[in-house]
């Protein structure tokens, strides 16, 4: 299992992708899907995505097929094969207001 402790402090680096501030919402990424980080990376979006690090997103792995399904949009929002990339979602900004 990987580790799942993060530092809240910092935002999180997502290696070799396009990042967050890069044509994605400018918020503080403090939260990654724990489901994501038990997949492969290479299983995982190629393209950055909000989604990622919403709380609103719920990610699993059906078989060998990675999916989400959004709580917010009450529908799926990626799964392999038809990989939207959601750049710009109000979802997020829901999550820091219920945090404060």
């Amino acid at each position: 299992m990987a580790n799942m402790e993060m530092d809240l402090e910092e935002p999180l680096a997502v290696e070799e992708r396009e990042t967050p501030g890069n044509g994605l919402m400018e918020l503080e990424y403090k939260y990654y899907s724990p489901a994501l980080l038990e997949v492969h990376p290479d299983r995982r979006p190629k393209q950055a995505t909000l989604c990622e690090y919403c709380k609103n997103a719920v990610w699993y792995q059906e078989g060998d097929a990675l999916r989400a399904h959004c709580l917010v949009l009450f529908r799926e929002i990626w799964s392999q094969g038809r990989e939207s990339v959601i750049r710009a979602c109000d979802g997020p900004m829901k999550n820091q207001e219920a945090d404060e």
